[in-house]
């Protein structure tokens, strides 16, 4: 008998969602982290109904990468239409979702008009075109257009795309009655207490209560490692030039090797450069010069000032070695060790239970250079499992339960035992 192979694929148990919980007639949610990914969290679950506490190590919001003056916004576009471009194709729709009205209105700083991505060379142009045409993705997003002018080189031309000021974008997404922000706490201690079903957070002498804690820190916060989240800090350099210093203006944002976007504050924006390991946090004169040779392979006849001129800002952005960032509900590590990594690897599914997660803890990390198309996404899924909302389809194939496998925050450890990469835990 042939299989039927409309049969949809059992959901695995190491990535089923959390159970629901019930929750006080008031709940309580406290976020830590108030960079792009802490306040999309935080003015999601303000408009489910939640009060909200966030709460940041800086006395202000977004002073760490989301503190950069500019970024982009725009579909990661691949031949074979990867799980990263279907993720970041989601995570686009659902930051449209939240802040196309903001930037409308005036309330964010930025365009979503349009966007263009710049084709170095004639080859570039022939293959984008020729894989452009295999992509199942509307026209009105996306086309490609031949060099116009010296500075409008050959490029994909986004149509609803752009570039966002991150800190604008957190400090519009704070702004909710229900919303209440605290600065100049680094959490020392996160607890969670059954007998009052609820965490309790401690910074130095001052004690919070909370019903659910979403983490959503940067690169170089030490509850990374007490909660072992695979995060990479990954420094990058933003270069700043005075409005009045350059010859003309740019018709819009644009990405290359790295980006450029509009004045904002009274500074054209450009970068960034991808610097690892360095962990220092000053600006350096050749980290502005290697920004304004990505500027000048695209744009060669604008005349950049020299860049001993400019000014610029560090931000360390963290990152996973997949590319994808750590967004649900947190596994309990120690359980997970007996109920999956200690067990060979290829028994029937069935025989495994559940994933079992920390109770009422998630977590919206590791969003790297992409958080603007990616933390309203992680917010709308967090919302979800943090009020028991499931996908309409149970089997493990359907689009959203795919992306809620790649970027689960269990997935680095379970990968080596999914493929029998741990000795001793193999059938014969």
């Amino acid at each position: 008998m042939m299989a039927d192979k409309a049969k949809p694929k059992p959901m695995l148990p190491w990535f089923a969602p959390p159970a629901p919980r019930a929750w006080p007639t008031t709940p309580h949610l406290l976020v830590i982290g108030a960079g792009l990914a802490g306040s999309a969290v935080a003015q999601v679950m303000a408009q489910a109904g939640w009060l909200v506490t966030v709460v940041d190590q800086a006395e202000q919001p977004a002073q760490a990468a989301s503190g950069n003056l500019a970024g982009l916004v725009h579909p990661l576009l691949t031949a074979d239409w990867n799980i990263r471009s279907q993720f970041y194709w989601q995570g686009l729709q659902a930051t449209w979702r939240w802040v196309a009205d903001w930037v409308e209105q005036g309330q964010v700083i930025g365009d979503l008009s349009g966007l263009r991505q710049a084709l170095l060379s004639d080859e570039d142009l022939q293959i984008s075109t020729k894989w452009l045409t295999q992509l199942d993705i509307p026209r009105e997003w996306v086309r490609v257009e031949a060099a116009s002018s010296a500075n409008q080189p050959a490029g994909l031309v986004y149509r609803q795309a752009g570039w966002l000021s991150p800190p604008s974008l957190v400090q519009r997404a704070l702004d909710h009655p229900s919303i209440r922000f605290q600065g100049g706490l680094e959490v020392e201690a996160l607890v969670w207490h059954a007998s009052s079903q609820q965490w309790h957070i401690r910074s130095g002498a001052t004690t919070l209560n909370a019903d659910a804690v979403v983490i959503a820190t940067g690169a170089l916060s030490r509850l990374n490692q007490a909660w072992q989240l695979p995060i990479r800090p990954l420094k990058g350099q933003v270069s700043y030039m005075n409005q009045q210093d350059c010859p003309y203006p740019l018709t819009g944002a644009m990405a290359h090797q790295g980006y450029t976007t509009p004045p904002v504050n009274g500074y054209w924006v450009t970068g960034a450069t991808f610097e690892a390991p360095d962990v220092s946090q000053t600006t350096s004169l050749a980290s502005h010069q290697s920004n304004a040779e990505k500027l000048a392979a695209v744009i060669p006849d604008w005349g950049l000032p020299a860049a001993s001129l400019w000014q610029g800002r560090v931000g360390f952005r963290p990152t996973t070695a997949d590319h994808l960032p750590i967004i649900g509900a947190l596994p309990d590590a120690d359980w997970v060790e007996k109920a999956y990594l200690s067990q060979p690897h290829n028994k029937a599914l069935f025989q495994y239970p559940a994933q079992r997660y920390h109770p009422a803890l998630w977590v919206s990390q590791g969003h790297g250079a992409r958080g603007l198309m990616s933390v309203w996404w992680a917010a709308e899924r967090i919302r979800d499992q943090i009020l028991g909302v499931s996908s309409a389809a149970a089997d493990a194939e359907s689009e959203m339960n795919r992306l809620d496998a790649a970027v689960h925050p269990g997935r680095f450890r379970l990968r080596p035992w999914r493929k029998g990469q741990l000795s001793g835990h193999t059938l014969c």
